[in-house]
């Protein structure tokens, strides 16, 4: 459990840093997409509803979330995947 957090940790901050640079949040809006593979009842994916409506409040709606849980993305192998090949990845609306 504590190495899955880690590793939502890490992933909130590179996602953080990546695609929400005070430069780009000042005109464009920003869809981060989030893919897990546990229940919607799972601690994890309450965490992550958490995160992205207090990231959403902070940035004052220039930060929009997607929320993918229960594997709808595939397995924890396909996700990684999927986020190195560009297909789960931040999305900037002008």
């Amino acid at each position: 459990m504590r190495r899955t957090a880690l590793f939502f940790g890490s992933v909130f901050i590179g996602l953080t840093v990546a695609c929400a640079s005070p430069a780009s949040l000042s005109t464009e809006k920003t869809t981060l997409r989030l893919a897990h593979n546990m229940n919607e009842s799972h601690p994890i994916h309450q965490s992550l509803l958490h995160f992205a409506e207090l990231a959403e409040e902070k940035s004052e709606g220039a930060l929009t979330f997607e929320i993918f849980p229960n594997g709808q993305l595939g397995s924890e192998r396909e996700a990684i995947e999927l986020t190195q090949t560009g297909a789960v990845r931040c999305h900037r609306r002008y």
